[in-house]
């Protein structure tokens, strides 16, 4: 019988205060200075479901029978997510985005009976990571799935989005659409939806070519703060003013998908959100057109202003 006292053989352990878990060195414990190839093996073939072409793939071998319950097939012929895309029919999904938009669902009822607002929220935080500095970040891959993306205070019940409304439309339509494909069209459809009566409304542009990731990003870095909404990324004696934040990041906090419109100091003062606004450092890194700052910027402001009881 197997002493329950007993201690692992393997005695190389990083010492732990009282509670604190114990686990074996590793080479990156004794080398933290060491290249990090990690960067070379993401998103692996291998973690991905079998008929989902990877990224750097063309076709996929192993590709399975027609999905069940979908008339979409990921038979060899679909291998390549292209080819899926480009026998979708795009008019008949828009359709399903609105049923399932106009349907509350009891796990998590709609808002006055539309689920529109969310939609959008879900595809503009999908795509509102992009960063002009280095073209990380985005709604490429569909990482708003993944972490820790999923669970940024920013994104919170975006989950929802797609667990209870965007994934029936996913299971029947297959590998036709991706995960990350779906959330923008959507939130089109979303737009669409509630500028008049539906099939009037003459839809926005869509270009579809997304792939799926299915392991979170080795090569992305959204800070070192080990706490959400730490904004450990400036350089405390220029804080006030919005400048030396830390590049090549374009949100101001740990969580966040751009700027906080009260401040990272919590004043909910429009002014400091001008300053932070108007930083060349978080506008340089975040936006590359006029007309996108001048978006955000009132966008942010009537947030601001709203916080301290003004407009709206």
């Amino acid at each position: 019988m197997t002493n329950p006292e007993s201690k692992c053989p393997y005695h190389r352990e990083k010492s732990a205060g009282e509670g604190e878990v114990r686990r074996p060195m590793t080479v990156r414990d004794w080398w933290p200075d060491s290249l990090d190839l990690r960067i070379l093996h993401q998103d692996p073939v291998a973690a991905r479901p079998f008929h989902v072409p990877h990224p750097s793939c063309a076709t996929v071998a192993t590709a399975t029978a027609a999905i069940h319950g979908s008339g979409y097939s990921s038979s060899p012929a679909y291998a390549s997510y292209a080819v899926n895309f480009s026998r979708l029919d795009l008019d008949e999904l828009r359709s399903e985005i609105h049923v399932a938009l106009t349907t509350s669902h009891p796990a998590w009822p709609a808002d006055y009976g539309h689920y529109g607002p969310l939609i959008i929220r879900l595809a503009w935080h999908s795509a509102g990571t992009y960063r002009a500095f280095d073209g990380r970040g985005g709604g490429n891959s569909g990482n708003i799935r993944l972490p820790p993306l999923n669970s940024w205070p920013d994104n919170g019940n975006l989950d929802k989005a797609c667990r209870y409304i965007l994934w029936p439309i996913k299971r029947k339509f297959g590998q036709s659409i991706s995960w990350a494909d779906l959330i923008i069209l959507a939130g089109n459809v979303a737009i669409e939806s509630m500028m008049g009566k539906w099939g009037e409304v003459t839809p926005l542009w869509f270009g579809g070519g997304r792939v799926d990731a299915f392991a979170a990003e080795e090569d992305i870095y959204w800070g070192n703060e080990p706490e959400w909404l730490k904004d450990d990324r400036h350089d405390k004696s220029k804080k006030l003013d919005g400048t030396g934040l830390e590049e090549p990041l374009g949100a101001v906090q740990m969580g966040l998908i751009y700027v906080n419109p009260v401040s990272t100091i919590s004043l909910s003062c429009p002014l400091l959100t001008a300053f932070w606004l108007i930083s060349l450092t978080i506008i340089s890194n975040l936006f590359r057109k006029d007309q996108e700052v001048i978006q955000i910027s009132l966008h942010q402001l009537k947030k601001s202003v709203r916080h301290l009881g003004g407009w709206g």
